[in-house]
């Protein structure tokens, strides 16, 4: 609790806690060996802050994409919110998601939509390739 009043209070003093300086914090936080569990909540609150940060944002998800974020309940809800507030940007991040991963996003219909966005934008050979990988992870595609 007390973590959340001292983060919400560095938001706040938006002349010491810039973007650069929450860019260089979440970068950091990314490197880390284990997410740190309110992480996803001050990407999203320096996100919105910030809205110009969605590259780098974007950037910290496919890290964590790599540390198989979905088995962390907390983390993958804050990740799934992150690439909901970044669609249809966050569409070639879910593409290239796992198909347990993937599976998890499913009932996500924000995500799916964003998904869809992205395959609709790839050539025609590699759409049928997404839309046959995306059959096999989702149920009911």
């Amino acid at each position: 609790m007390y973590i959340i009043k001292a983060t919400a209070l560095c938001f706040a003093e938006k002349q010491t806690y810039t973007q650069d300086v929450l860019s260089a914090v979440l970068q950091r936080l990314s490197e880390e060996p284990e997410v740190p569990v309110l992480m996803m909540r001050t990407v999203l609150q320096a996100l919105t802050l910030y809205p110009s940060m969605g590259p780098l944002v974007l950037n910290i998800l496919q890290l964590l994409m790599e540390k198989e974020v979905w088995t962390n309940k907390v983390v993958w809800e804050g990740w799934v919110k992150c690439c909901l507030r970044l669609a249809p940007m966050s569409g070639a991040l879910l593409a290239g998601l796992g198909r347990r991963a993937l599976a998890a996003a499913g009932g996500v219909p924000g995500l799916l939509a964003a998904l869809r966005a992205h395959v609709a934008a790839l050539p025609a050979a590699r759409r049928r390739a997404a839309a046959r990988g995306r059959a096999r992870a989702l149920p009911g595609q």
